[in-house]
């Protein structure tokens, strides 16, 4: 392959990147508004719900101790990573 060759290629590929680029831009607006909505609920549901669990009519896996804020803290995790890689990406 020669030079303009593999820089077609490349041009090719970066496009295809930036689709993706987009597609994750769409994907994170949606982890956010679940994100949200998830945070909002262990904020102010989520204790009285807990301390009720006796009186469901089945177990729901949010009301464990640690799952929700494992997931919460695991997403903020990310957001600092992906911020990171962005920066250095500038």
């Amino acid at each position: 392959m020669n030079k303009l060759e593999e820089i077609e290629q490349l041009l090719f590929q970066c496009e295809e990147d930036l689709k993706r680029l987009q597609n994750i831009h769409k994907e994170i607006k949606k982890i956010e508004l679940n994100c949200k909505k998830l945070d909002k609920y262990y904020n102010s549901q989520y204790m009285q719900d807990f301390d009720n669990q006796n009186t469901f009519d089945r177990d729901y896996a949010m009301l464990d101790e640690d799952s929700i804020w494992n997931v919460l803290t695991g997403l903020h995790c990310e957001r600092i990573a992906l911020i990171k890689t962005l920066v250095k990406a500038m």
